[in-house]
């Protein structure tokens, strides 16, 4: 099962922005939650509960809109 780039891109730019903002700062930029939480000045604990949201809208979209190439 392949996600097409485009349709998953598009997903993550509909985000709020501090979700976005997690997500590529995570996936994109290969840093660790903690710093993460370092660099937006928030506790892991709260990077973590932005990543989960994200994820599950992210995975919920792909879901609904088969996303699959």
């Amino acid at each position: 099962m392949n996600i097409s780039d485009e349709k998953l891109i598009k997903d993550i730019n509909q985000l709020p922005k501090s979700e976005k903002e997690v997500m590529i700062l995570h996936y994109n930029k290969e840093l660790s939650f903690d710093k993460i939480s370092e660099l937006l000045n928030i506790t892991e604990t709260e990077v973590l509960d932005i990543h989960t949201k994200a994820f599950n809208k992210i995975c919920d979209s792909v879901i609904k809109n088969h996303h699959f190439s």
